[in-house]
């Protein structure tokens, strides 16, 4: 998959997740504005750059569901674009539901966004020689 291509599976696969936290977490509003704002105004460029930085070095601790991790430290899409939060939107998730495949969906959905991570920085390779 080209980079450009990637870009647009990673804005896809950001929606998805949204909508899959919508479902899980429905009194959550600020999640719809978020929505909206990475539909319409978030470079995918900033996206894959936050991935890239902050959650493809995790991919251990991630594979390993090390959930006590990311309740400490806000690393869930904090930054982007515009979009700026102090918020710890993980710990949030994790204190609102216990639901072990809700759980697990969010953990699917990191493996899936570091995975985009590393393509896409491997497709960036060959040009950056």
């Amino acid at each position: 998959m080209d980079s450009i291509e990637l870009l647009r599976e990673t804005r896809q696969s950001l929606l998805d997740f949204i909508d899959d936290l919508m479902i899980i977490l429905p009194e959550e509003k600020d999640l719809i504005w978020f929505h909206v704002f990475v539909k319409t105004q978030v470079p995918m460029v900033d996206v894959i750059q936050y991935i890239i930085k902050n959650l493809v070095p995790l991919e251990a601790r991630i594979q390993e569901r090390d959930d006590d991790y990311f309740k400490t430290h806000a690393v869930m899409f904090e930054k982007l674009g515009n979009f700026q939060t102090e918020v710890n939107r993980f710990k949030m998730l994790w204190d609102a539901n216990q639901n072990p495949k809700d759980r697990e969906t969010v953990w699917l959905w990191l493996e899936r966004f570091v995975d985009l991570g590393k393509q896409y920085a491997a497709a960036l390779a060959p040009q950056n020689k």
